[in-house]
């Protein structure tokens, strides 16, 4: 299986997000896609089935500025926003 590097230099992904069934697992990379505004990696577990990941749910190297809470949770401000989004569409249900 031939897979493209990251900028670091390594070929795999590490699915970081809390929630997401896949958390913890490493993937290898194939390509950084947009689709639908959406920044996505396309990539393969060990047993070369394919999968889509948002780049924020991984430890994709990030070019974005992240926000520390009390040092030791990164977030994305547009995923803060949103985070704040959810919780105000919540609060008039």
């Amino acid at each position: 299986m031939t897979t493209a590097a990251l900028p670091n230099g390594k070929q795999t992904i590490t699915v970081t997000h809390p929630f997401s069934p896949l958390k913890g697992q490493e993937l290898y990379f194939i390509e950084r896609i947009k689709v639908g505004g959406e920044d996505k990696i396309i990539c393969c577990d060990k047993d070369r089935k394919s999968r889509t990941v948002l780049t924020s749910w991984t430890d994709y190297p990030s070019d974005e500025p992240t926000y520390s809470i009390a040092g030791t949770v990164d977030f994305r401000f547009e995923d803060l926003q949103m985070l704040a989004k959810l919780i105000n569409d919540i609060k008039k249900v």
